[in-house]
């Protein structure tokens, strides 16, 4: 039995297309080719596909049962087409990104979305880390981008790009003593414990490490899980408080030596100096520096 894609490919378009003329218009092939096309395939196979007895072409239960398979092979050679296309192009096949624990981002799922129609076969991978853990990722290129709170010293080996800011509040649940009191000063923070997002000490952070009393967790919603049961206080992202379904409420600490309701940190995208950025973190970076904003 030989049956060619061409015919599959009649098949298919003649299905899609509800008619042979209208498939042939499609396909740019004359009508007659179509319907030799598929009626060949069908002597080669032994079975009908199509009902011919109307006006137009319907399929019958062995076309039913084919048309599924015919359309992933058709799919199958769509895609290895696009996908040797972006190999010449020099496309990443695959494109980690290692983001600081402290960082939610939350457009990062919107870029990724755009990423998969403009590039829609890079494997992506998304890691969480340290600081240090980025830059160590980024630096032996298991990473191709990074993402991280600005560094106050400059971080060596890498390129960087600043793509927007997030904003900070200091929080508490609303039954934390914290929230009790009219004005929260330095020392009263001192008193009570800190929840803290791991890394937290090698990040620009540091000069929010207030607490005698420190508890880690690996990221930003951990901490706001540990905060919303009023175990601590901490320094949060403020989108991460919207939308919440928190039993306890939490609210932004009246501080006594800070009249701002919150604070910004500039973010920065980081990569290897040593080689060029592929396509699709291009475009990622591009979208990144479009779409994030301080968060108000």
């Amino acid at each position: 039995m030989a049956v060619s894609f061409e015919q599959l490919e009649a098949f298919v378009a003649t299905h899609k297309c509800g008619s042979f003329s209208a498939a042939a218009r499609y396909t740019g092939k004359a009508q007659s080719v179509m319907s030799t096309l598929v009626s060949n395939l069908e002597i080669d196979l032994g079975v009908d596909l199509f009902d011919r007895s109307h006006r137009y072409p319907t399929l019958t239960p062995a076309g039913e049962s084919l048309i599924g398979r015919a359309c992933g092979v058709v799919e199958q050679r769509e895609r290895l087409i696009v996908a040797a296309d972006e190999l010449l192009a020099n496309v990443e096949t695959k494109l980690t990104i290692a983001i600081e624990n402290q960082i939610t981002i939350e457009n990062l799922g919107h870029v990724l979305k755009q990423l998969i129609v403009k590039h829609p076969y890079v494997d992506i991978e998304i890691d969480y880390g340290t600081v240090q853990d980025v830059w160590r990722r980024v630096s032996n290129d298991t990473a191709q981008l990074g993402i991280v709170i600005q560094p106050e010293n400059p971080l060596e080996g890498v390129d960087f790009r600043g793509v927007g800011a997030m904003e900070f509040v200091c929080v508490a649940s609303e039954e934390h003593p914290l929230s009790q009191l009219k004005q929260v000063s330095w020392e009263d923070l001192k008193q009570h414990r800190q929840i803290l997002i791991k890394g937290f000490e090698d990040s620009s952070m540091t000069k929010w490490q207030a607490s005698f009393q420190i508890w880690q967790v690996a990221n930003v919603h951990g901490c706001f899980e540990l905060v919303s049961e009023g175990i601590g206080w901490a320094v949060l992202p403020r989108y991460v408080l919207k939308d919440t379904n928190s039993k306890q409420k939490i609210v932004n600490l009246p501080l006594s030596f800070d009249s701002r309701s919150s604070f910004a940190q500039e973010v920065d995208l980081i990569w290897s100096d040593t080689k060029a950025l592929g396509p699709a973190a291009k475009f990622i970076t591009e979208q990144l520096s479009d779409l994030m904003q301080v968060r108000n």
